[in-house]
């Protein structure tokens, strides 16, 4: 992973999760702060791109945290999960995770992506074509969206949160475009 992809995710991470789960936290809410703890260690794993760690801890919080903070942000989990089975090498076990993703938080592009990314190392390639397809569809329409959203912002914060979600999108279009690439070149 590059760093300005990695810099994207945890800045996504950072804006749409535990921001937006702070006020909780502080309400003293145990179970949403363990939560927010456990996503911070996600965050630094996935910075430190320590696949072990990234993989153990996503793990922890799919069965610790479901239904704290909504499909969307439960989904990131399994797609966290995925990016560090695919980079371990475990390609079934990403697939699963993918799927469980998709299935958490169908609009989540990047679990589209692993899914590819796993297909792909499985030598699946029909199945990885088709969830690359998938995948760029749902980023082109998350873009026009987060357009359309920054575009209408009210203040500096919002604008912030949609900038850094164009550039959490951008980052996967470009993995989507490396996988591309490497297993399907023109």
């Amino acid at each position: 992973m590059n760093l300005a992809r990695l810099l994207a995710a945890i800045s996504f991470l950072l804006m749409t999760g535990i921001a937006l789960s702070a006020e909780s936290a502080a309400a003293g809410h145990g179970k949403e702060s363990n939560c927010i703890d456990q996503w911070k260690e996600r965050t630094a794993a996935l910075a430190a791109e320590d696949w072990p760690q990234l993989s153990r801890i996503a793990e922890r919080y799919i069965k610790t945290c479901k239904g704290v903070f909504g499909t969307e942000s439960y989904s990131v989990a399994y797609e966290e999960a995925a990016i560090a089975l695919n980079n371990l090498g475990k390609a079934s076990q990403a697939l699963s995770a993918s799927d469980k993703c998709i299935g958490a938080f169908y609009a989540n592009s990047a679990c589209h992506v692993q899914r590819a990314q796993a297909l792909a190392t499985l030598e699946k390639y029909t199945q990885a074509h088709a969830a690359l397809d998938k995948a760029d569809r749902l980023i082109t329409h998350a873009i026009e969206v987060g357009q359309r959203d920054l575009n209408g912002a009210k203040n500096s914060l919002e604008r912030e949160l949609f900038e850094a979600r164009l550039g959490h999108l951008a980052a996967q279009r470009s993995h989507a475009s490396a996988i591309r690439d490497r297993y399907f070149p023109k």
